[in-house]
């Protein structure tokens, strides 16, 4: 320590009054005060960080698992409509006979739709027969 000492001159230096080191003590305290409700802080908004991370986490989740129940329930609905129109009756299709035999009632057509080949070949008939 000595060989320090004799290195420097230190008579330029002036010595600290107690007052002086008092309140570099007192500003440390309020400084370190400072950084702890800073660090507090942000302690409470990495916190609050992570629920918000959890809560959209399990909202996705929630929201997946209603969207695969609300497109399984329209699968549902969609095979038991098709179901229900593959079922139907067929009473209301003009057939050949009928429209061979001279019948010109081409009677209603029911909610089935025919193909396009279907009808235009129906219609060829009638009118070559009404012709």
């Amino acid at each position: 320590m000595e060989a320090i000492a004799s290195a420097y001159d230190l008579t330029a230096i002036r010595g600290l009054e107690q007052d002086e080191i008092q309140d570099a003590v007192e500003e440390l305290k309020r400084s370190t005060a400072a950084i702890e409700k800073q660090t507090e802080t942000l302690r409470l908004q990495q916190n609050a960080m992570n629920t918000l991370i959890k809560n959209k986490s399990r909202n996705d989740q929630a929201r997946i698992q209603s969207e695969k129940s609300q497109l399984r329930k329209w699968s549902t609905e969609k095979d038991q409509a098709v179901s229900s129109v593959s079922c139907a009756p067929r009473r209301d299709l003009v057939s050949y006979n009928s429209i061979s035999a001279g019948s010109s009632d081409l009677g209603y057509l029911n909610h089935e739709i025919l193909s396009f080949a279907q009808l235009s070949f129906f219609w060829f008939l009638a009118l070559i027969k009404t012709g």
